[in-house]
């Protein structure tokens, strides 16, 4: 749960950083939409949050630029690798969680 928190505070700050942007470098958003799914699927009960942060961090900028960003290679690179995290921090959890015999 700790390594969640963290991840959470990361994109906070990082949040109004980026936001300060038109649109920021492909990686940055990709790495920072990739851990704002993250806690929203940890943290269900403050979803709604964490997809009004994707929201602001893009609102000055048109859909058609944005589009484009996340079709580009950084951004899908930079989102699968929070993804992967993400994945590789779930399995962990589970495995302390499971009941051992």
């Amino acid at each position: 749960m700790k390594i969640h928190r963290i991840l959470c505070l990361s994109a906070a700050i990082a949040l109004p950083q980026l936001a300060l942007a038109k649109l920021p470098p492909q990686p940055a958003l990709g790495q920072v939409e990739g851990t704002l799914d993250f806690c929203a699927q940890i943290d269900q009960r403050s979803a709604a949050k964490y997809q009004e942060y994707k929201k602001i961090l893009i609102q000055a900028v048109p859909e058609k630029e944005v589009a484009e960003a996340r079709k580009s290679t950084e951004y899908k690179e930079a989102y699968d690798a929070i993804a992967r995290l993400s994945a590789r921090f779930r399995r962990t959890r589970q495995s302390r969680l499971a009941p051992r015999f």
